[in-house]
């Protein structure tokens, strides 16, 4: 896809409820469309007029894996190493600043950043975790962080994290007897 700064690449991105987000190392971009009827020499043709623009959030990601959306928003690790959660509009938001600190001990090579992983994991239709892991050592993921959502019946998301001392080198939902 061509975009705007063309010293700029995606590196991926996912799809969201307001159109595909994706992010280059320090941007984010928005691929928005929708069908609409054009008569043409009488013939209805279905056609789809797509948007690409520009999110000038300047919040982009080098660890494109971390980008994961839940049932409140999109989260992803920003190329300054910290957690932003996206609501679908507005800008990001930077969430569990005390955990600041600990992301800074995620190795800042171009390896280790695009290794580092999200995944979301759900808690009933209110709350879930998202889990990241990322290297802070070496070759291989050895630290996992987790972040708790849950809406409050105000509507209010309460947003809080925590380290691990479990080494991960990936997350991923495994199902066992059904759950």
């Amino acid at each position: 896809l061509p975009i705007p700064a063309k010293s700029e690449r995606l590196l991926g991105g996912i799809d969201t409820p307001v159109g595909w987000l994706g992010l280059s190392a320090s941007n984010a971009f928005l691929l928005t469309g929708a069908p609409t009827d054009k008569v043409d020499s009488g013939v209805n043709q279905i056609q789809v007029s797509e948007q690409f623009r520009q999110m000038s959030w300047q919040l982009g990601t080098r660890s494109i894996l971390t980008l994961q959306n839940t049932p409140f928003g999109a989260v992803y690790l920003d190329q300054n190493k910290h957690l932003q959660f996206w609501t679908y509009q507005g800008q990001p938001t930077e969430i569990v600043m005390g955990l600041r600190e600990e992301f800074q001990a995620i190795l800042d090579t171009d390896a280790a950043r695009a290794m580092a992983e999200g995944a979301w994991f759900p808690s009933g239709k209110d709350a879930g975790f998202y889990v990241l892991t990322a290297s802070t050592t070496g070759s291989t993921n050895n630290r996992l962080w987790i972040v708790t959502f849950a809406k409050q019946p105000n509507g209010q998301m309460l947003i809080s994290g925590a380290p691990s001392d479990i080494a991960a080198q990936c997350v991923f939902v495994s199902r066992v007897n059904n759950t």
